[in-house]
């Protein structure tokens, strides 16, 4: 499932210019690099300034995927918009109140929280839980 909006009102949707020859999924976290490109690229550990959640797969075999063509994102528009977070290993005592940060652009690291990318304000199930971004989330420059 990766990242998903849990309210539609919070998010709102823009295209930025993706990072080409790179592969990712709907519902990937999108960062901007941290030499700027104007272009996004899916997110990691150590992402600081998240783009929005990706609306589109880009695949190897997609006839865009060698160019910096726009593609949909939903970016936050208030600062605690909540997204539904694939996590695994969530225990509701442990993480409701945690900073955690990422495993990967799909995934919610509850067992780190180095970076804390992500405030987890509601548990569903050991492998969704809910939560906000920390920090800046920019609309870069494409």
């Amino acid at each position: 499932m990766a990242f998903l909006p849990k309210l539609s009102g919070q998010w709102e949707l823009f295209y930025p210019k993706k990072t080409a020859s790179q592969a990712f999924i709907s519902g990937s976290l999108m960062d901007w690099p941290a030499s700027p490109t104007g272009y996004v690229v899916k997110a990691t550990s150590t992402t600081t300034k998240s783009a929005g959640i990706s609306q589109r797969t880009v695949t190897a075999s997609d006839s865009d995927y060698a160019s910096n063509t726009r593609i949909p994102c939903l970016r936050p528009i208030v600062p605690r918009a909540l997204m539904i977070c694939t996590t695994t290993g969530a225990v509701e005592t442990a993480v409701v109140g945690l900073r955690c940060d990422l495993t990967d652009d799909v995934t919610l690291n509850v067992g780190a929280s180095s970076v804390g990318r992500v405030l987890v304000e509601e548990f569903y199930s050991a492998t969704l839980v809910g939560g906000y971004l920390l920090g800046p989330s920019e609309t870069g420059a494409s």
